[in-house]
Formats: structure tokens, C-alpha cells, sequence
């Protein structure tokens, strides 16, 4: 397994990479002007029809999320605030939503004039702005659609005009099965662990010292790897709208773009070698965009399922003389539907690209895709063999003519058409197996978590050498290192030989332990700058300094006391790190290295909702942290308490 202790600068460009905006045009703050868009023609050689389109859009243009702090443009100038979708982004949307119903309802007449409930499905990530995205597109496709006064809206003055409200379907983020692999996945986090120890990462580290320190005097903020994107984005943004960014951000702006450039190929597998036996190439694009991209497949397969299936039932039905009804529920909800859109961000497009293999991160660009770009993955039956092939279409920014992808796609035809089954063959690599959440629990070194059994949960009959720990927890106040790390070493080994007959007792009173060290870790176990981190591994939630990390002022003997008690065993421990977090505690350790004594205090930071998935890669310092976060009494004044990205 690999661990650390500080936040890991790739994940983070990861994590946030959902944010990322470049644009780098000069315009102005007012909304351009929508018009419609030209279409070139579906293809439709020897009939073929069209079944299912599957869509995946960025959301528009949008405020930057945050800002340094020497940037004279506060948030304040930004309307709705930081990270917010701007009407310029709205008006993308509707562009790209009048782009789609030239496509698919006049050129081929594929879906109906009017919104059909059974025919479309949309769904968000739980941000605002991908929300206000799908409804803006939901406008461009269906708002001068000829909606029906009296059917689809009310006959209310108060109502607009022809205006028909759309659902639009999202859940809690950490529950996003496209985002799960992005933010909660232990194998992921390891996968990024590892690539920052890579060479290409630790050369890009060195090389790039010199111009992010003197970035960080110009911006007032410690500048790194890990958040030099939100240096970038706000100046970009800021130009973008027609605000002055500071002058010395347009001087050195090229050499961090440069930089970041390389960042974005590492965030999608490209540009770094195999390192300790992990192909970066397959392996993250796999644990970013293979979830995704395997939804999709099945959501294509289901559907041809569905229709041949509906197909039988109705040459069954004109033998008989008479209808069967369909029993199957999945396929009386797939077989009229014929558009599914998803309201995303610009790494999950990355993401699902990366999944294609292309050789830049944006097909044939080294930068995240741009506001309202959109892919279209579409299921065409060649009317001849009645075979089912896909087709991969890329509307890039705004442009209105999109980009034929498929025979881009590794292992796909070159004629354009990608079959289902080869589609399929030649995704094999990244989907996640045996599934997404069991392949998370696994670690790089390809040991599978065992979820422990109900019953090893907190045991009456080891209270007395529970009562013993804390006793030990209190005496950490005023015995010093090596007294607790004996003391604790030698009361677990009594524990196990006390109970080494006992296989279930034995495991309780690891839980009993485990639960310990949980919630009593700052004062018992971490001995070094930003050591104590709540952590999750294994499924055991626990503080735990680095293993082999004393030069950071970490003692790794407490960390192997953990890790032979609770990985083994890896109890049920019950303790809820979000709660921890929700509640803005965190523990920071200080060293006297002078002195040799240790100095344990509450460290208590505003909660960040965007760094808060993995508890370990919470900012180390209060500066961070405000650079990252809102503020408690600024999220009370939004309204914002949930963990949204």
C-alpha cells in the first residue's frame, strides 16, 4: 500500500480538474448573442437508422472558483460569486441545445418536436452549474419546439412563454457513480500517490521550483503543483470576462501554462512511463473514465437488448393473433427512450477520452475541453445486416461543426463506424472488474478488502483493556514518546497473547483497539508536522503517521503497531471520518526538534467541501485552507453546506 501524509499535488489536479476552464479568448462580460447553429448532415448511407444517442456535455462558462489573495478582483465582481455558471455560460448552453435539436429532431426527424417524457432523460452532477446548464440546453432544444398551451404548460399569465420545465435528475456527489472513481476510490488515491513519486512527476517538481516561488511572492499564497490551476483559471476567467488581471500575471503565464500543460497529460495517463509495475497509460484511464465509459456501453446494450426483444414479442404477437405484453421492466422504460444527456465537467469528458486513447488529452489538443463542449455517442442499426454500430461525435467549444471521432478511437474502423461488439472488445481494458466499488477496496498491489462481519463490533468483554488504552491515551499528556510507544506496544502484546484462543474474541478487541486509536490518534500515535491524518484504509478509519517517514519528524513504530493490528485484522470500526470532518476539527502536530517533546493542539479550519473526500488531503496550514475553502460564515450566508464540488 502507499501512503502519505501531505496532500498528493496530482490528485488534486484530479479532484479539481472538474473545475478546470481554459479559455483564453478576450470578450466581454455581456452574453453573446444566440444563434442557430449549421448542422452537417446525419450520415445515412443505405438507410441506416439511428436507435439511442447518448450525450455528455461540459457546462458553460462559469466564474472561477477561487481567487489569490493579491488578485484585485474579488469575488464580489462576479455576480452569483465564485464557481457559478455566468449567463455567457448560459447562453452556451442554449446553443448547444439548439445544435442538438437541428440534429436529432429536424435533420432526421429521431426524437419529437415536442419534449417526450418517455423519449428523453437528462441527468446532472450536483453542482449548480452543470443544473443551470441542462436546463439551459433543455431551452435551446425544446424552447421554440412548439410546446402545447394547456398540455405541457399551464394557462397562467404569470407563466413564460412556451417555457417547459424539464426535469433534470442528479445525487449526492459521493453517491455519482461517474464521480466515484474521481473522489472516493482507495485505489485511485494510491494510483495518484504513486504517480507523483514517478520520475517524470519529481522532474516536473524540481524544474518547476524556482518559477512557482517567485509566483508565490507576486500572489500571496504558497503556489504549487497542486493549485497552480487556480492561479491559471482566475486569470484566465478574469481576461476572459474583460477584467484586468494583475501585470504580472500576463509575464509568466506562459510558463505556467507550459506546466500545467504537463499536469493535464499526467491527469490522463500520458507522458509517463510504467513505474513499479503500474502502466499509467491503461491504468487511469481505467480508474477516471472507465466507469463512464462502461455505462454507456451497457446503456447501448441494454437498449439493443430491449429492441430485439420487443421485436420477437411482436412477430410472436402477429403469429398468435393477438399482443403479448412486455414483462420485462427495465425494457418498458429503455425501449421508448431515446436520448440520455449528462451534465458534466470538463474531466469527465478527459476522463472518457482518455478512455479512446487518444494521444492528447483533448483529442488533438493538450488541454481540458472547453465550456459547452459536448460528445455524442450514437447507436446506428445498418439497415442491410441489421448489425449495430456506434458512431463518436465531438462538438468542440462552440463550434457548430462537430468533429467524427470514431475512427479516431483505437481499435475502432476507419470507415466511421464502430461496431457494437468491437465498441465493446476494445474497451475490455479499462472497464473496472469485478465492479466498480469492489475494485476501489483493491489496492495497487491487488489485495482486495474483505468487508468485515457484522459481529465485530464493539465487545463488552474487552472494556477492561479498552479502559487500560485510555488510561494510557490521558498519560500521553506527561510521558513522553518512548514511554507511550513502549507502553503501547507492550499492553497490545499482552492483549493478543491474553486472547490468542479466542479467534472472534481476538478480533473484537482489535475493533476495541482500532476504535482507540481512532479517536483518541492525535495525542497517542503521530509525532511530526501534519503526521496525524485522519485516513481510510482498508475500510479501518483511523490517524496514522506514514510508515518509513522519521525524517519528516514521524516515528514509524506506532504507524507498524497499526498497521499489524487493524490492517490485519481490519475490524468494523464504526468511527465516521466525515462526521470528523463536517465538525472542522483537525489535528496538526508540532515538534520541537530542540527540545525533543512534542506539542499536540486542535487545529480547527473552515470545512472544505471541494478537498473533504479524502480526509488525508485536507490543506496543512490555515493559508492553504483559505485559498482552497469558503469560510463557515460565508457558507452559512450561501447556504452551502453540503460537500458539493
Amino acid at each position: 500500500m502507499l501512503f502519505s501524509s501531505q496532500p498528493n499535488p496530482i490528485f488534486l489536479i484530479a479532484l479539481f480538474g472538474i473545475f478546470w476552464p481554459f479559455q483564453s479568448a478576450n470578450a466581454q462580460f455581456s452574453s453573446p448573442a444566440v444563434s442557430p447553429p449549421s448542422v452537417s448532415p446525419l450520415p445515412s448511407a443505405n438507410n441506416d437508422q439511428i436507435i439511442f444517442v447518448h450525450t455528455v456535455w461540459r457546462h458553460g462558462d462559469r466564474t472561477p472558483v477561487f481567487t489569490f489573495p493579491n488578485d484585485p478582483n474579488k469575488e464580489e465582481m462576479w455576480g452569483q460569486g465564485f464557481g457559478e455558471l455566468t449567463t455567457r455560460g448560459m447562453a452556451q448552453q442554449v446553443k448547444l441545445g439548439q445544435f442538438l435539436r437541428k440534429r436529432y429532431v429536424e435533420l432526421k426527424a429521431f426524437l419529437s418536436p415536442q419534449y417526450s417524457a418517455k423519449e428523453v432523460y437528462v441527468i446532472s452532477t450536483d453542482t449548480n452549474r452543470t443544473i443551470q446548464s441542462a436546463t439551459a440546453n433543455l431551452i435551446g432544444m425544446y424552447g421554440t419546439g412548439g410546446a402545447r398551451w394547456g398540455i405541457d404548460y399551464p394557462d397562467v399569465p404569470e407563466w413564460p412563454s412556451a417555457f417547459v420545465p424539464i426535469p433534470v435528475h442528479t445525487f449526492e456527489f459521493k453517491k455519482d457513480p461517474v464521480g466515484l472513481t474521481r473522489s472516493f476510490c482507495q485505489r485511485t488515491n494510491e494510483l495518484f500517490d504513486l504517480m507523483a513519486q514517478s520520475p517524470e512527476y519529481q522532474q516536473l517538481n524540481e524544474s518547476s521550483s524556482t518559477v512557482l516561488a517567485k509566483v508565490s511572492e507576486y500572489a500571496g499564497a504558497t503556489i504549487s503543483l497542486s493549485n497552480l490551476w487556480l492561479l491559471i483559471e482566475a486569470v484566465d476567467i478574469e481576461r476572459t470576462h474583460g477584467l484586468k488581471p494583475p501585470e504580472w500575471a500576463a509575464q509568466i503565464q506562459p510558463q505556467l501554462i507550459t506546466i500545467n500543460t504537463k499536469l493535464i497529460n499526467f491527469n490522463s495517463g500520458l507522458g509517463l512511463k510504467p513505474f513499479l509495475g503500474i502502466d499509467f497509460a491503461t491504468e487511469v484511464p481505467k480508474m477516471l473514465g472507465g466507469n463512464f465509459l462502461w455505462q454507456i456501453i451497457e446503456r447501448l446494450e441494454k437498449k439493443v437488448e430491449c429492441l430485439r426483444k420487443k421485436e420477437t414479442e411482436e412477430n410472436q404477437s402477429k403469429k398468435n393473433g393477438r399482443a403479448e405484453e412486455q414483462q420485462n421492466t427495465e425494457c418498458h422504460w429503455m425501449n421508448p427512450l431515446k436520448y440520455f444527456a449528462y451534465s458534466a465537467h470538463d474531466m469527465t469528458l478527459a476522463a472518457l477520452f482518455s478512455t479512446f486513447q487518444f494521444d492528447q488529452v483533448d483529442f488533438d489538443r493538450n488541454a481540458f475541453p472547453g465550456f459547452a463542449s459536448c460528445v455524442l455517442v450514437e447507436l446506428w442499426r445498418e439497415s442491410q445486416s441489421e448489425e449495430f454500430y456506434v458512431k463518436v461525435l465531438y462538438r468542440r467549444d462552440d463550434d457548430d461543426e462537430p468533429i467524427d471521432l470514431t475512427r479516431h478511437i483505437r481499435g475502432c474502423s476507419a470507415d466511421g463506424r464502430c461496431f457494437l461488439n468491437t465498441f465493446r472488445q476494445r474497451s475490455l481494458s479499462f472497464k473496472p472488474k469485478p465492479d466498480t466499488e469492489t475494485l476501489c477496496r483493491t489496492s495497487l498491489a491487488y489485495r482486495p478488502v474483505v468487508s468485515p462481519p457484522s459481529s465485530a463490533a464493539f465487545s463488552p468483554r474487552a472494556l477492561p483493556w479498552a479502559s487500560i488504552a485510555v488510561l494510557l491515551t490521558k498519560a500521553a499528556t506527561f510521558l513522553n514518546k518512548k514511554t507511550m510507544n513502549f507502553l503501547l506496544i507492550f499492553f497490545s502484546s499482552v492483549l493478543f497473547i491474553c486472547h490468542s484462543s479466542d479467534a472472534q474474541r481476538q478480533d473484537q478487541i482489535i475493533a476495541d483497539l482500532g476504535r482507540l486509536i481512532v479517536e483518541n490518534c492525535p495525542p497517542m500515535l503521530c509525532t511530526g508536522l501534519d503526521c496525524a491524518v485522519v485516513t481510510e484504509r482498508n475500510g479501518c478509519q483511523l490517524c496514522a503517521c506514514p510508515i518509513g517517514s522519521p525524517a519528516r519528524g514521524c516515528d514509524p513504530m506506532p504507524f507498524v503497531l497499526w498497521h499489524d493490528l487493524i490492517v490485519n485484522g481490519c475490524p468494523n470500526i464504526t468511527v465516521n471520518t466525515r462526521d470528523s470532518a463536517q465538525k472542522v476539527h483537525r489535528w496538526f502536530r508540532r515538534v520541537n526538534r530542540f527540545s525533543n517533546t512534542d506539542q499536540c493542539e486542535p487545529y480547527i479550519f473552515p470545512y472544505c467541501p471541494e478537498l473533504d473526500f479524502n480526509l488525508w488531503r485536507s490543506p496543512r496550514t490555515k493559508q492553504e485552507c483559505e485559498l482552497y475553502c469558503y469560510s463557515a460564515e460565508e457558507q452559512r450566508k450561501r447556504g452551502t453546506g453540503s460537500s458539493r464540488p
